[in-house]
């Protein structure tokens, strides 16, 4: 039987299976030698049925012959059970269990949100998160903005030091290039939380952050950023009769964007007739210094046959890549997709104005699972050594799924606000 038979046969019986995808970013000349994604990324069943998925997803969804932006499904020709089927993969997702011990917050808190860079609003949206979340309970909230730098970030970080603060949550950062603000701030008796990057302990070191985000009870943070990888392919296969020629951007800065990458690249290999035609590197650098879009626009002029492209973070649409894809006078032809999914790449998504879908979570349901962290961190209990579990979903939202309310970002599948305060304690 083959892989397309057999996940046809797994929709028809009412069976669900998830998976997500996100962006990519080596040469062509890398991506044939670094096809294969970490263990990490495959570990999971949901991970297994993605790849069916991704193999089955040669052909677009139904109404396949829109152009970005339209009402029907983002496909570019007859649409197919199997290409449908990737779709309906990418539309469905992953999620997983809130918490659910309660649990009561201290009173008097000085808690201090250091953001990656509120210039980004896939920083400044979890930032928001964690503010809204340390208010609803009493907290005295304070916020740093790291402005896109490891030094800025650690400046931030030894600033709440000085302000004595009892907690402090960075956002969107690795460990290993501000290791020695947060020793510090851990021996001045502070709680770290971390999410949105990886501990020291990643690399070879000694855990130093006080606690951590898990973003799924079944996913290790690896798997649930490589999940985001998967969907991203599973989407362009089936957007793209599965024809798709990728510019594929990767994020160096964090090791997240490592394992979106690799995911990306090992999904996008179950398709006979996908491959990557270029890879765009990019940084915080590149945004903080203004040559983001340059660089992004270069490479879409030198990669003359994609009809695909994938980006890891949502926030640099807004700073130049939608307008790069607009002006280039192929967006009729390309399918573009993202990852997060904030206010701004909805209306992209909705209008056709550069972006066509994004890998999507909720950054403001990430500042929450921050705070949810630093409760409980506060109360005394033990960080698991994989984090604290907090249930973060991601779904592709397209013109066609998943697409909240015009001037919202995406919305989850669950009321966390509700869920949390419920947890707290807090009506």
């Amino acid at each position: 039987m083959s892989r397309t038979t057999h996940l046809i046969r797994m929709l028809g019986a009412g069976l669900v299976c998830v998976a997500l995808a996100t962006t990519s970013a080596c040469s062509s000349k890398s991506a044939a030698t670094n096809n294969s994604a970490p263990a990490s990324a495959t570990s999971s069943p949901l991970s297994s049925a993605a790849g069916a998925a991704g193999s089955a997803g040669s052909s677009a969804g139904p109404g396949s012959s829109a152009a970005p932006g339209s009402s029907a499904a983002p496909g570019s020709g007859g649409a197919t059970s199997a290409g449908s089927a990737a779709l309906a993969l990418a539309h469905q997702g992953v999620t997983g269990p809130l918490p659910s011990a309660s649990v009561e917050p201290k009173s008097g808190v000085n808690y201090w949100v250091v953001s990656c860079g509120q210039r980004v609003s896939t920083c400044s949206s979890t930032t928001a998160g964690a503010v809204e979340a340390a208010t609803k309970i009493g907290w005295q909230t304070h916020v740093c903005d790291g402005q896109l730098n490891p030094a800025g970030i650690s400046s931030c970080i030894r600033q709440a030091v000085a302000a004595k603060a009892a907690a402090l949550q960075v956002i969107g950062t690795d460990c290993a290039p501000i290791k020695q603000a947060l020793t510090e701030a851990n021996a001045a008796g502070i709680k770290t939380i971390g999410g949105g990057g990886f501990d020291c302990s990643e690399t070879g070191g000694d855990r130093v952050f006080s606690g951590f985000i898990k973003y799924q009870v079944k996913f290790s943070n690896h798997q649930w950023w490589a999940q985001i990888g998967k969907l991203q392919a599973d989407w362009l296969i089936g957007a793209t009769n599965g024809q798709a020629k990728v510019l594929s951007v990767k994020f160096t800065d964090e090791a997240w964007g490592d394992d979106i990458q690799n995911a990306f690249i090992a999904e996008l290999k179950t398709c006979a007739g996908c491959s990557i035609v270029k890879t765009q590197e990019l940084s915080n650098g590149d945004l903080a210094d203004g040559s983001l879009r340059t660089k992004f626009s270069t490479a879409l002029l030198q990669a003359t046959t994609a009809n695909a492209i994938n980006v890891p973070i949502d926030g640099w649409f807004s700073a130049g890549l939608a307008q790069a894809v607009t002006s280039s006078g192929r967006a009729a032809t390309l399918k573009v997709i993202g990852s997060i999914g904030e206010v701004p790449n909805m209306e992209y998504i909705r209008t056709g104005a550069g972006e066509n879908a994004s890998a999507a979570f909720s950054g403001n349901n990430s500042g929450w699972a921050g705070v949810d962290v630093a409760v409980r961190l506060l109360d005394g209990q033990t960080a698991p050594a994989d984090g604290f579990p907090e249930g973060v979903s991601i779904r592709v939202v397209d013109r066609t799924a998943n697409l909240p309310a015009s001037g919202s970002p995406y919305q989850p599948p669950v009321d966390y606000r509700a869920a949390y305060l419920k947890l707290w304690g807090v009506s």
